[in-house]
């Protein structure tokens, strides 16, 4: 199955498997484009972001939403969304609190937001209760955000080439401080992805002869409107530091998409040689992988 998001303020799920991508269910109710579309819990239930101020939860087998299970950001459009699947950090968790009608899999469970106010914004998903809060005067709109389980990074990107991150486990409820922050240029931050730090403890890249990334953290792939994307660490003084750059795109291209993928013998097997990497997609019309 395949969710998507429409500028047309609807969310679908299509049959991947159908010649035509054949629609089975439509979402109806946004009032603006739908932003982010995220699964919870095999399906049974998603999540959708919109330019119209609100996060909606949705009951697939009835392709409604569940009443009382929206959020609202005070008219303020959201630009980006994203899940934590609740097997890391969870905030007060919200265990005592029961389902709604159609509810399934929320417990525990945390959704991040990009606004474009600047705001990036944590709801607890059962309780609806803010689980954590950032905002910042000098901050653009929030465009992009990725969460990374493994180490309860979490990471936004806004329109004017901020890069903030953060590590939940050291933020308590209400405002949280970013671990640190970068601006490379003011092309603004389309895409994110992380790498899990099982992928990266290995790697002791060198800066002026001494080694300066923090070993067992995640590496961040960074998505630029200019089409320079790049790779993030984070030094052992907690800076986000350039791991490395990926070439190819022609200057103002903007690279849209990023994502991390493992490979394996899959796509090996088919003769396409594809191991681990990094797959990019811009506005030239091409997607690029490189090897990592």
């Amino acid at each position: 199955m395949l969710l998507t998001s429409s500028s047309d303020h609807t969310l679908r799920i299509h049959d991947a498997l159908s010649p035509t991508l054949t629609t089975v269910r439509t979402f109806t109710g946004h009032t603006a484009a739908v932003t982010g579309v995220a699964v919870v819990d095999r399906g049974r239930n998603i999540l959708s972001a919109s330019k119209d101020g609100t996060i909606r939860l949705w009951d697939v087998g009835g392709a409604k939403e569940i009443g009382l299970r929206r959020w609202r950001t005070g008219a303020v459009a959201v630009a980006a969304l994203c899940l934590d699947a609740g097997e890391s950090w969870r905030g007060e968790g919200s265990s005592g609190i029961l389902p709604g009608p159609g509810e399934v899999g929320t417990e525990n469970k945390l959704v991040f937001t990009g606004l474009q106010d600047g705001r990036v914004e944590g709801f607890d998903l059962r309780s609806k209760r803010s689980a954590f809060s950032f905002s910042s005067k000098q901050s653009g709109g929030v465009d992009s955000i990725a969460f990374a389980p493994d180490s309860s990074m979490l990471a936004a990107g806004t329109r004017n080439g901020i890069l903030r991150w953060w590590d939940l486990r050291s933020c308590g409820q209400g405002e949280g401080p970013p671990l640190c922050e970068l601006k490379r240029n003011g092309a603004g931050i389309e895409s994110l992805a992380w790498i899990p730090a099982e992928w990266t403890s290995s790697e002791d890249r060198l800066f002026g002869g001494e080694s300066v990334l923090a070993k067992g953290v995640p590496h961040l792939v960074i998505g630029t409107a200019d089409g320079l994307p790049w790779r993030a660490g984070l030094s052992t003084d907690a800076k986000a530091v350039v791991v490395e750059e990926y070439v190819g795109y022609e200057c103002g291209d903007g690279v849209r998409v990023v994502r991390w993928c493992t490979g394996g013998g899959g796509s090996e097997q088919q003769g396409l040689g594809l191991g681990r990497g990094v797959w990019c997609a811009g506005d030239d019309g091409l997607v690029r992988f490189y090897e990592c």
